[in-house]
């Protein structure tokens, strides 16, 4: 797998997905790769490879919140893409690095992880 950049996204409407890629040309950062719903069993590793859907699962997954996963990016490149997000969706979307864990997960896996630690936060747990 090469080292490039790429910003993962999941959850959003099509009006914010819209924001999102006019404002990402704006900056001329490339354009976010939209996960889909038949990826819920497909590893986060195969996606960033360019992996297709899983069997049998196109529609599956959800989120009550988007996602946005960051791949090699900086961690001021991330801060200031988490800014730009917020603006850009006026939401709060779960925001996530992919580690050398968590590349081995599948979408659904990871996005359930993510939300229960969400909600564990939230819960002040």
């Amino acid at each position: 797998m090469d080292g490039k950049a790429r910003i993962l996204v999941f959850g959003f409407t099509g009006e914010e997905q819209r924001r999102i890629d006019e404002g990402l040309a704006g900056l001329g950062v490339p354009a976010a790769v939209r996960l889909r719903p038949g990826q819920a069993s497909v590893t986060l590793r195969d996606i960033l490879e360019g992996g297709q859907d899983g069997p049998g699962e196109a529609g599956q997954l959800t989120a009550p919140e988007p996602l946005v996963l960051f791949h090699n990016v900086s961690d001021g490149g991330v801060q200031f893409l988490m800014r730009f997000f917020r603006e850009a969706s006026g939401r709060r979307p779960i925001f996530a690095v992919v580690t050398p864990a968590s590349i081995e997960w599948t979408l659904a896996e990871l996005l359930g992880h993510l939300q229960a630690e969400r909600a564990a936060l939230e819960a002040g747990r």
